[in-house]
């Protein structure tokens, strides 16, 4: 037998012939030459290998001499690409199993070089470009190619350009070459992933930077270097290198000069040896483009030594025009990238922080600023012009030190707090009227000091913030600028100290900031004296613990009416702790109150350690009150009273005026709270209490405004609110029943507010008649690390609350997506909110109940929706509906569909009819009229031209509403229609591409101008179905069908068929019921069509249900309604989010394994998932505990009993992976339930362990046939390993590759249902496999993989590892004589796909 191994490429053109040529010439003997033919078996070629058997022509060679074999094969097809060969022969006997009696490797004897390319072409728009320079930055450049042979998927385009050419990152663009796109340096390459066939090709790309040019001549430039086509392993097919071809030279003509800057310069201070700022405001006389940098610098050739920028610049830039970054490069230069253009004449100021320090006096330095765009740095500013160029003189000074000292009243981190300086000036100079001091406080706070605000007519850019001194006699404004606080003094005396308080300073966060500095300078600029750098530091605490405050009640709630205030709130354990006689607490009123004053100021205590017994006491008789600004501030206790977390603690102040003017309800205003009083015209600000040491000067605890409901309402009529605020549907009421706070509520609120997202501060629900909200969220995670939904399942029922029942009526709640259902770790609930037309103006509250499907082993709801919003209506507002703008519309030819989009659904419907306002014939509408529902927001409809269209018509197309809601909207403006005749022959281009936002959310990116983009999104192997099929299963956007599902109505309806539990039914454990979900999603084709009208042609889907570890394609057509549709795919794989992890937990003593199911159920219980997640793994007896969590070691403790489990997760849900279920353990329920169990505590938890995903199994005995009937049959294999075996049976016969995963989830080659079933593999011993539910008398495809004990991602022989995947063929009987048994039995051959 002789073998011979190809080199790589080549193939045989026909059936292959061999012979072989014995030379028997010895040294005695004239040679002579005996040819033998061989035959060969019909494998030939398979895997580049051919052999043959040839008869006895090697026994009839001498036994002396030499003996040359020359052997001989035709009809070889020699590779597409170029290729140095290397070729092995074999001959060995014609019995199987012995050595080879001869082998040789002939490498380099036969050469082939790539085929010469055609000549491509270059060309722009014009037939002229511009060198580079200032109007001429980059270009849209056409690169046109001819291949004469195919590109196979994998392989590569290379584009070489010319010098001085550069390639753009970005932009570029091909109708018909299936390839993405990447640079380095001279070279792109186009990284094809479909094969590309032969023909002519043209890129488009944007953004090409040309060659400079002279700034007077007009010359021709090469702009291709090199051009070749590619296989994956990087060997030329063809190639093409520049010899001046005419085809790639383009004219160039003559560059432009750049423009001038015209810059004006100051300083801050304008003097010497100081550090100062620079202010640099500027103009260009061009426009500099998007992605030009600044340089600014000062010039080398100064005459003294010229300074340094400071390194701190980066961190300090300030602009009025939009920038990337701003660096210092060397130490005259800083380069500033713009995010934005700057058009010419537009004024720039740019001011830098502690830019520079000049050493030298009297000395002048211009600065100059340039500006460059592009890679080759293209000048489009030319900053040394001359006329760009300025200069500052910068000036002495007589140096005092200034000392300064200082403190803050209020030292918590991120509280207000005021300021106070005391200024000693040490030497001669004195602060005299007009001088100016200046406070730098450190980079740790804002740079506009405190709360600052730009307050007077007179100084539009000029920020204010309170303060006073008491040397000066007064309290000013002083101003505030880039962290300096700024005074002038009006004193006509000479002084040497000046005070300064400064109010309401926001302390920064607790942490060694830097130090505060003192600058004095007269009233003409001259710097007079500065403090030392290191006198004064002030370091903030942390931050302190929450309070809870009640809703605030009032005896009055009339405007400018006298009232009693009852502030009712509690400490928490923190802030009770840590309070002392040193303690008291303070009032915040809102700016509402010009002057606050009372009566009786009382400080009581509630008992309510009971919920039966609620005492009333006074705390202290020693504590009163006094009013300083806008607080109510109780002196200090003087005694250390017991404080409980359950103590409610009272302040009480009588007779306090009410505010003249509040907020009214058409600006916004903050509520949080459950529970609301009657519908108040006029709102306050927020009140906050404050617990404070006056000892320290440090707050214990405060009230957060975003956790408590400190804020009053008032109207102008005498209204009396109950001091105890109620449910507005039932005013008897004493208490509030859902009052989170209420301690006899025996269950948890749901961990998170609602969030109502682009709602008036986050909290009210404003809508108007006639309209439905967007969707609005309950979250439902919690815990830190923010774990979702505990229970199996939550089903919320909704309940408006409205004083008056007309409004009530009017108002509609739905939840389009979830049903009002969250299941098992699910974040969140979306519903929506409508208000049907004709209800009245008003506010009402929303609550929910809730019924809670628990998880085994828990006996107690967790979740209580005690959560209230509150919907606002309003009647003075009406919604604007927009219309796409109509594309240009082509005679004999129907529009792209045309989208009337509405900004929210109508409550009930809503009808928008387009109509020619002047007669327009040869035009149809289709639909005639476009009628919106609730949850409809985008509807669609186009427009279809005669062929014989008059084009002297100018019809205009108008809009007419109609519908029970229709007085709620705005007509869209009318539009002009533009008809004219299609003359381009393009046809429609597409381009997809995906990228990984997460593991398993991926990015889908389209490019397609002006056409209907129709999506088909599945796992691998689905079939792709051509456009007519996959527009017939998408829902069509101008006539949708009730038979079909939007996407967004498709993962709804998914979700809603939601399983989290096994179905003991259909599943045999955890594992197969995994395996039966991923099936399930795997079964599905998503479709979608949308419209691509962006500008640029881009648009982006979003596919975020996927799961982890999986396979998908996606593939596209582009239908622009007049040429052929085009097609694009895609594929990818989600990353696997973890394998698994396993964990234990350990017992002092024996304990039998029996108990392992109850135990399971308690760690699931205290992980807050199903305990159907949590896979028993076995029992051992270890000589210590050792775990990570160690309760228990007793030196009489020789035996323990550790029980350990694997986590597995739902790989829909990929956040939840078994480390973080595991992170979520509460260890101290779980040693509360399992010592209750078992009469002893749990001696250890064990460190969790990641199981990795294993070795690939082998086949020790590969799959075979047993027995087959008129519906199933029994196969027989042995795998290395433990774990499973899958087989896999379709009568639907394809040469697809079928993967492992296909097999292992019951599916065949196109991903469609298949008759399969997984085995457990216990040990290495032949396993029995049945089917079952075939068809009689039909012939079946079976396919077969083996798999390891990973319980989620298990590793699988496959197809694609090489090992193949086993196949028999199997048919099965007739039912009527089942004694005839056909059967095709291809035993132990495997399928090797490549």
């Amino acid at each position: 037998m002789i073998g011979i191994g190809l080199s790589a490429g080549f193939t045989f053109s026909s059936v292959p012939s061999y012979s072989v040529v014995v030379d028997t010439a010895t040294a005695a003997t004239s040679p002579t030459s005996t040819t033998y033919y061989l035959s060969s078996s019909s494998d030939y070629g398979v895997g580049g290998f051919i052999m043959a058997y040839g008869s006895s022509w090697g026994a009839a060679a001498p036994t002396s001499g030499g003996i040359d074999y020359n052997l001989a094969v035709t009809n070889l097809q020699s590779p597409n690409h170029s290729s140095s060969s290397t070729w092995n022969v074999w001959v060995a006997a014609d019995s199987p199993g012995l050595d080879c009696i001869y082998s040789k490797s002939y490498s380099g004897n036969i050469i082939i070089k790539e085929e010469a390319l055609n000549t491509p072409k270059c060309y722009s728009d014009s037939d002229t470009i511009m060198g580079a320079s200032a109007d001429s930055v980059n270009l849209s450049m056409n690169f046109e190619f001819t291949t004469k042979i195919k590109v196979p998927k994998g392989g590569f385009l290379k584009f070489a350009l010319e010098n001085s050419w550069s390639w753009p990152s970005s932009g570029y663009s091909s109708s018909s070459i299936p390839a993405s796109y990447s640079v380095s340096g001279s070279t792109l390459t186009a990284s094809l992933y479909a094969d590309l066939q032969i023909g002519t090709y043209t890129i488009v790309v944007n953004g090409v930077q040309p060659p400079p040019n002279s700034w007077s001549s007009t010359i021709e430039k090469d702009c291709f270097y090199s051009l070749s086509t590619q296989t994956s392993q990087g060997d030329k097919i063809e190639f093409w290198y520049s010899s001046g071809a005419s085809q790639t030279r383009i004219t160039s003509s003559a560059s432009v000069k750049p423009g001038n800057s015209y810059v004006t310069i100051n300083s801050y201070p304008n003097c010497r040896n100081v550090i100062v700022d620079i202010l640099l405001t500027f103009y260009f006389d061009k426009n500099v483009p998007d992605g030009s940098y600044l340089e600014i610098s000062t010039p080398i050739d100064m005459p003294w030594s010229y300074p340094a920028w400071s390194a701190t610049i980066k961190d300090y830039c300030w602009a009025n025009v939009i920038y990337s970054s701003c660096t210092v490069t060397d130490s005259s230069t800083i380069i500033m990238y713009l995010a934005e253009p700057i058009l010419l004449g537009t004024t720039i100021n740019i001011y830098l922080d502690s830019a520079i320090k000049f050493s030298s006096l009297n000395e002048e330095g211009d600065f100059l600023i340039s500006a460059y765009w592009g890679p080759n740095s293209i000048q489009i500013i030319d900053g040394s012009s001359g006329i760009g160029k300025n200069s500052v003189k910068f000036l002495g000074y007589n140096t005092d030190t200034i000392y300064i000292s200082g403190q803050n009243d209020i030292k918590t981190a991120g509280e207000l707090s005021t300021y106070t300086f005391e200024l000693i000036l040490m030497e001669l100079n004195r602060i005299n009227f007009g001088d100016y001091l200046y406070i730098q406080f450190p980079r740790d706070f804002d740079p506009y000091i405190g709360d600052s605000e730009q307050s007077y007519r007179d100084y539009p850019n000029s920020w204010f913030i309170e303060c006073s001194s008491r040397a000066l006699g007064q309290s000013l404004n002083c101003t505030v600028d880039h962290w300096f606080v700024i005074v002038q003094s009006t004193k006509n005396d000479e002084l040497r100290y000046l005070d300064l308080s400064v109010r309401g300073v926001r302390n920064p966060g607790p942490f060694n900031m830097g130090y505060f500095k003192a600058w004095h300078y007269s009233a003409t600029g001259n710097l007079k004296g500065l403090s030392s750098s290191t006198d004064l530091k002030i370091i903030p605490t942390m931050p302190v613990n929450n309070m809870n405050l009640k809703p605030i009640s009032i005896s009055n709630s009339s405007l400018a009416a006298s009232s009693d205030y009852n502030f009712d709130f509690y400490l928490t354990q923190n802030s009770a702790s840590s309070f002392s006689s040193a303690n008291t607490f303070n009032i915040t009123f809102p700016q509402q109150f010009n002057s606050i004053s009372y009566t009786i100021c009382k400080l009581m205590v509630f008992d309510e350690t009971s919920a039966t017994v609620m005492t009333e006491a006074n705390w202290t008789t020693n504590c009163t009150c006094k009013v300083v600004r806008n607080m109510v501030s109780l002196t200090p206790l003087g005694v250390t009273p017991l404080v409980n977390t359950t103590d409610r603690i009272r302040i009480l102040l009588t007779n306090v005026t009410n505010p003249s003017s509040s907020l009214t309800r058409n600006t916004g205003w903050d509520i949080t709270g459950s529970s609301f009083g009657p519908s108040y015209m006029y709102w306050s600000n927020r009140f906050d209490i404050i617990a404070v040491d006056w000892t320290n000067y440090v707050l214990t605890g405060r009230t957060y405004g975003n956790l408590n409901s400190g804020y009053l309402g008032y109207s102008k009529y005498n209204h009396t609110t109950p001091s105890n605020p109620t449910d507005p549907t039932n005013p008897t009421d004493p208490t509030d029943p859902t009052d989170p706070t209420n301690p006899t509520d025996p269950t948890h609120p749901f961990p998170s507010v609602v969030d109502i997202g682009g709602t008036e501060n986050n909290q009210i629900i404003k809508l108007i008649p006639g309209t439905e909200s967007d969707d609005i969220s309950i979250k439902l995670t919690s815990g830190s690390s923010n774990i979702g939904l505990r229970s199996q399942k939550l089903t919320l029922t909704p309940k408006v609350n409205c004083l008056d029942q007309t409004i009530a009526n009017g108002i509609k709640l739905t939840s389009p997506y979830n049903n009002w259902i969250a299941f098992q770790l699910d974040e969140v609930i979306y519903f929506r909110v409508s208000v049907a037309t004709g209800t009245p103006a008003g506010t009402c509250s929303i609550g929910w109940t809730s019924i809670e499907n628990l998880q085994d082993g828990v006996s107690n709801s967790i979740y209580n929706p005690s959560q209230v919003v509150t919907v606002r209506v309003s009647a003075v507002e009406k919604i604007a509906i927009i219309v796409d703008t109509i594309p240009t519309l082509y005679a004999g030819y129907t529009s792209i569909p045309i989208g009337v989009i509405l900004a929210y659904a109508p409550a009930s419907d809503l009808s928008v009819t387009p109509s020619f306002g002047t007669t327009a014939s040869g035009i149809f509408i289709n639909p005639v009229t476009l009628t919106f529902t609730s949850n409809t927001q985008t509807l669609y409809f186009e427009l279809k031209i005669n062929a014989s269209y008059d084009f002297t018509q100018k019809p205009k197309l108008d809009f007419y509403l109609t519908g029970t809601d229709a007085n709620s909207f705005i007509a869209p403006t009318s539009q002009s229609l533009f008809v004219t005749s299609y003359s381009s022959s393009s046809p429609a281009d597409l381009f997809l591409f995906s990228s990984i936002i997460t593991g398993t959310e991926i990015k889908i990116t389209a490019y397609s101008k002006n056409a209907v983009i129709y999506f088909g999104i599945a796992c691998q192997g689905a079939p792709i179905l051509n456009f007519a099929d996959l527009q017939a299963q998408t829902q069509s956007l101008v006539s949708p069908s009730s038979s079909l599902l939007s996407l967004s109505e498709q993962l709804a309806a998914d979700y809603q068929a939601t399983e989290t539990h096994i179905d003991h039914t259909k599943d045999t454990d955890t594992r197969s019921f995994f395996r039966r979900i991923h099936r399930n999603h795997c079964l599905n084709l998503w479709t979608e069509a949308v419209v691509s009208k962006a500008a640029n042609g881009i648009f982006v889907i979003i596919l975020d249900w996927l799961m982890d570890g999986t396979s998908y394609q996606v593939y596209a057509y582009a239908d622009d309604k007049i040429s052929t549709p085009a097609f694009a795919s895609c594929e990818f794989t989600t990353s696997v989010t973890q394998p698994a992890y396993s964990t234990s937990v350990t017992f002092p003593g024996s304990i039998s394994g029996s108990m392992s199911d109850s135990i399971r159920r308690s760690l699931a219980k205290n992980m807050g998932v199903n305990p159907d997640w949590l896979i028993y793994a076995g029992i051992t007896n270890p000589s210590s505990p050792s775990g990570s969590w160690r309760l228990l070691e007793s030196s009489e403790t020789t035996i323990y009993t550790r029980f350990s489990y694997w986590i597995i997760y739902d790989r829909s849900k990929p956040k939840y992976s078994p480390q973080f279920i595991l992170s979520n353990l509460d260890k101290n329920g779980a040693t509360s339930d399992l010592t209750a169990l078992f009469g002893v505590a749990p001696a250890a938890f064990g460190v969790p362990v990641s199981l990795s995903s294993g070795t690939v199994p082998t086949w020790v005995a590969a799959p075979a046939y047993s027995t087959v009937n008129d519906s199933g049959a029994t196969f027989a294999a042995t795998s290395s390993q433990v774990g499973l075996v899958c087989v896999s049976c379709s009568n639907n016969y394809s040469n697809k590759i079928t993967y492992a995963w296909q097999v292992v989830d019951g599916l065949d080659h196109d991903s469609e249902a298949a008759h399969g079933t997984c085995v457990n593999v216990t040990s290495a011993i032949s396993t029995p496999i049945a089917v079952s539910g075939l068809a009689p008398a039909t012939k079946y495809y079976c396919f077969f993989t083996a798999c390891n004990t990973n319980p989620i991602n298990p590793s699988c022989i496959d197809a694609e590892q090489g090992k193949g995947l086993v196949s028999i063929i199997i048919t099965t009987t007739s039912n009527i004589d089942d004694r005839a048994v056909l059967i095709d039995l291809l035993t132990a051959i495997f399928l090797i796909y490549s």
